[in-house]
């Protein structure tokens, strides 16, 4: 009986792993490619993008540097998804956001952020980090290289939704060290 037993074991794992190298010689197969849709890419504007959708409230901060230029004395920006218009080349689709107030960078003064994923392949989550392009008008749903632009005045930012920023700056605000000194 263990002799039976280690027999078919033995023909298991022979055959286990010639479904492996079987598989691994179709999937590298010149020409052989498996399907890949990214919706992101070839969905009609306006649709949900991979974690966000117009009406979305988000909150845009610091990045790499915790008080950029684009800032000046805020600690954060807040403003609603619009719409999502078509992103730079080999980019996702860019949410558009209406902000509460306004954001002075320079000479410019906006109510809209066209936000960009800061990588190639990069999803739209629901925190990360993203390029800002500053619009002092609502930008245009056209093809990238064809609409007017606004100024280009973060390449680090976060964003984060907005009750989710909220929920971890008061759990943030509530914890503290408690006094080791007697």
């Amino acid at each position: 009986m263990t002799g039976t037993w280690i027999l078919n074991m033995l023909i298991l794992l022979i055959l286990l792993i010639a479904l492996i190298i079987i598989s691994r010689l179709i999937r590298n197969k010149k020409g052989f490619k498996y399907a890949q849709i990214d919706k992101d890419s070839i969905a009609p504007i306006d649709l949900t993008h991979k974690g966000l959708v117009a009406g979305d409230r988000l909150v845009i901060f610091g990045g790499y540097d915790y008080q950029p230029k684009y800032l000046g004395d805020n600690q954060n920006y807040i403003g609603q998804i619009m719409k999502f218009i078509p992103g730079q080349e080999g980019r996702k689709t860019a949410p558009v956001l209406k902000m509460d107030k306004p954001i002075q960078f320079d000479s410019l003064v906006g109510d809209y952020l066209v936000l960009e994923t800061r990588y190639v392949g990069q999803d739209w989550n629901q925190y990360g980090p993203v390029h800002v392009e500053l619009c002092d008008f609502e930008p245009d749903s056209i093809e990238y290289k064809l609409r007017r632009k606004g100024m280009w005045i973060e390449s680090h930012a976060s964003y984060e939704f907005e009750d989710r920023y909220n929920k971890i700056e008061n759990e943030r605000n509530k914890t503290t060290l408690p006094n080791t000194r007697s």
